[in-house]
């Protein structure tokens, strides 16, 4: 269990493409924030040590760990995707047989990328699979 932790945390880091890239912030974060690619620019390398960030496993995200101002160096980091549907997000869900289409309204409990289905809560509190996310990749 252990092993798959460090990997996981490992591949969160970096990946070939990326591995050269360090960056920098360009907008202040506190500790908790989530930091997305945006909140970054490329950098040149002096420390390539990752600097005030740790990936959020769960949620798949990067999250400072210290207040970062613009400017400092964060080293090599790689972004995840962003998500196309997020926890939380309100979404319509519609499914279509032949010439009848269905829609409700429901509630995000898991992010999901382009493609990939997710459960979701009614307004009625009725938990189901989501079709795939932004529709048919």
């Amino acid at each position: 269990m252990m092993v798959l932790t460090f990997i996981l945390a490992a591949a969160a880091v970096s990946t070939p493409r990326e591995n050269m890239v360090c960056r920098k912030m360009v907008v202040a974060r506190q500790s908790g924030d989530l930091v997305r690619r945006a909140d970054t620019e490329p950098a040149t390398c002096g420390d390539s040590a990752l600097r005030g960030l740790r990936y959020d496993v769960r949620r798949m995200e990067l999250r400072a760990v210290q207040d970062l101002a613009p400017g400092d160096s964060i080293g090599r980091v790689w972004f995840p995707q962003e998500p196309v549907v997020s926890i939380g997000d309100r979404v319509i869900v519609t499914a279509q047989m032949g010439h009848v289409r269905l829609s409700r309204a429901a509630t995000a409990l898991q992010r999901a990328n382009q493609g990939q289905s997710y459960f979701v809560q009614a307004d009625d509190g009725t938990i189901f699979v989501a079709p795939p996310a932004g529709g048919q990749p």
